[in-house]
């Protein structure tokens, strides 16, 4: 889980990664020219995006063409749930304190 939170820590990644589930998949020559920066500077923020197994990359002819892996998110969304009940609940016993 720490891999997805450092991979999409970083706003470029997650653009990047938005951009693939949006568009579909494409190659990292293809998100340079979208981005404005270089294909190597995309390179290693899909590695990162790979490592984190939100993206998956494969090989077709000279070009890696990369397509999102939403569904890896699930870790993240239930984390987030989990949060959001604690502060909730959190939140319940405060007011009951505050209101006597």
């Amino acid at each position: 889980m720490a891999d997805v939170f450092s991979a999409l820590a970083d706003p470029t990644r997650r653009q990047i990664f938005e951009r693939l589930v949006a568009g579909g998949p494409t190659t990292a020559t293809e998100l340079s020219g979208e981005f404005g920066i270089t294909r190597q500077a995309v390179s290693k923020h899909l590695g990162l995006l790979e490592t984190a197994e939100l993206v998956t990359g494969t090989k077709r002819g000279r070009e890696t063409h990369f397509e999102p892996r939403p569904q890896d998110l699930q870790i993240v969304t239930a984390w987030a749930a989990r949060m959001q009940d604690d502060w909730r609940n959190r939140m319940d016993v405060l007011k009951k304190i505050v209101d006597g």
